[in-house]
């Protein structure tokens, strides 16, 4: 079963439900511990702060993922096609942010990868209004898989001869799997010793879910017939869950972390039309982020933002 999967069960079922199948599942853990060698089972549910250092690592990725619009909201008619190629960077991370692990005390291996791509198709579905999909296949890059689908719902609602202006609903759906607790670095090392303080006995098997919910409004001008200036604000609500997969030591850990919240982001940047029925998009996204050094009320919070740049080729196939 996903992360997500399990997640939505865990908050579907009532208290009591809960707390009688966590009793049951901890018992026969304890039960097959005394019986045969083995890691003991560990599966608690951790309900994060959104500002938890745990948290922050979440929603940062979360952020850089956003579907945003990549150029002005267009009125598309009924029929049309047009399919675009994206390119994301997201910058590295200092070791500071990374020490997300256990509570802001372990250094994470965040830093795999700096560009990821998207595949984005937009149909034109009447009323001028479009439909925006998204898809990041699940092709692994430096030990991490990701999966993720998005959807957008978009629609102008003032036009001038220079000036636009409209909305955009989005979202997504999916997770990241990889060896992200315990790296197979971590594992050469022995339990205990100064390459693997943590106890890794193997490269963990971990699932990271990046479900959001956003609102975007956007402004465009066309300064002329080449070039368009576009800039927009969203609001996002986030939904993440990381379920840990790790062997330390004699444990089996299968803490599920959840963490919800919102977060505001901005956008700003530039669309060229090449030529026939290609055009080139590049935007800048900021979105504040709040995190705590580490997970307790009485660490002060500090400010980190995620600022970065992504840029699209569309192709317009049917107009």
């Amino acid at each position: 079963m996903s992360v997500g999967k399990a997640h939505w069960l865990r908050r579907a079922a009532s208290p009591w439900l809960r707390a009688g199948a966590f009793s049951f599942v901890m018992a026969a853990s304890a039960f097959a511990a005394t019986a045969q060698d083995g890691p003991v089972l560990s599966d608690p549910v951790e309900l994060l702060d959104f500002d938890a250092p745990e948290s922050w690592a979440m929603k940062y990725f979360s952020s850089a993922s956003l579907l945003t619009g990549l150029g002005p909201v267009l009125a598309r008619r009924a029929g049309e096609i047009e399919l675009a190629l994206e390119g994301i960077w997201v910058p590295s991370l200092s070791e500071d942010q990374r020490r997300v692990g256990f509570g802001g005390f372990k250094v994470e291996d965040l830093n795999r990868s700096e560009l990821f791509g998207r595949a984005r198709a937009a149909f034109g579905v009447g009323a001028r209004t479009s439909v925006v999909v998204g898809v990041v296949p699940p092709l692994e890059v430096e030990g991490l898989e990701a999966t993720l689908l998005a959807l957008a719902v978009e629609r102008p609602f003032f036009e001038l001869e220079h000036w636009s202006a409209g909305w955009r609903v989005f979202g997504q759906a999916g997770e990241a799997k990889g060896d992200l607790t315990c790296t197979e670095a971590d594992a050469r090392f022995p339990a205990g010793s100064p390459g693997n303080l943590f106890g890794c006995l193997a490269p963990s098997r971990d699932e990271v879910s990046l479900d959001h919910l956003g609102l975007e409004l956007k402004v465009g001008y066309r300064v002329t017939e080449l070039w368009t200036l576009h800039a927009g604000a969203a609001v996002v609500d986030h939904d993440l869950a990381f379920q840990v997969d790790a062997l330390t030591y004699d444990i089996h850990d299968r803490t599920l972390q959840l963490a919800e919240g919102t977060t505001l982001a901005a956008t700003f940047g530039a669309l060229w039309k090449l030529g026939g029925r290609f055009s080139l998009s590049v935007e800048g996204l900021y979105t504040p982020l709040d995190r705590r050094r580490l997970r307790s009320p009485d660490t002060p919070t500090i400010g980190d933002e995620l600022l970065h740049v992504r840029g699209v080729l569309r192709w317009r196939i049917r107009r």
